[in-house]
């Protein structure tokens, strides 16, 4: 009965060792996500307009669009500064996604994913398009999902644009 007992104890130890830090991690990213969230709906709020639907990923980027307002909002959270970014979907044309590419040294036909952004075109043909980026390879580890978080966001500006 004592082996089985300390064979339990050990296996409880062990197991421990590798689920407290996994459960630390999320803990961790969940509650930076949400702080993240929270400015992300505080932006909103500052702009008279309340969020319906949002998404964060990396701990550091967050959109979100308001159902009634028609507004779109777009944080990035850099080092020095934030980038806060509202964009009145009334006066947008499209939406679209723009993904870069470049070669994977020493492999033929290979292509690696440089940058995700959505791209917004205004009815104004004279204001520039508007680039928000979903993953930039010079600032993010490898892709986490952001080419089809893209495609999710780029149906749903496109519906609220029809």
């Amino acid at each position: 009965m004592n082996i089985d007992l300390t064979s339990i104890i050990i296996a409880i130890i062990g197991l421990s060792f590798f689920l407290v830090p996994v459960a630390l991690d999320y803990l961790l990213k969940k509650k930076s996500s949400k702080k993240i969230e929270k400015e992300l709906f505080r932006l909103a709020k500052s702009k008279n307009a309340r969020i319906t639907k949002c998404d964060v990923w990396r701990d550091s980027y967050a959109i979100g669009i308001g159902s009634d307002s028609r507004k779109l909002f777009y944080l990035k959270k850099q080092q020095d500064k934030n980038e806060e970014i509202m964009i009145n979907l009334a006066e947008v044309k499209k939406c679209s996604i723009s993904k870069t590419n470049g070669s994977i040294k020493g492999q033929h036909n290979r292509m690696n994913v440089n940058q995700v952004s959505l791209i917004l075109t205004f009815l104004d043909s004279d204001k520039p398009e508007k680039k928000l980026a979903f993953y930039r390879k010079d600032q993010d580890q490898n892709l986490q999902g952001e080419i089809d978080l893209a495609e999710k966001w780029v149906s749903i500006i496109n519906l609220k644009l029809l």
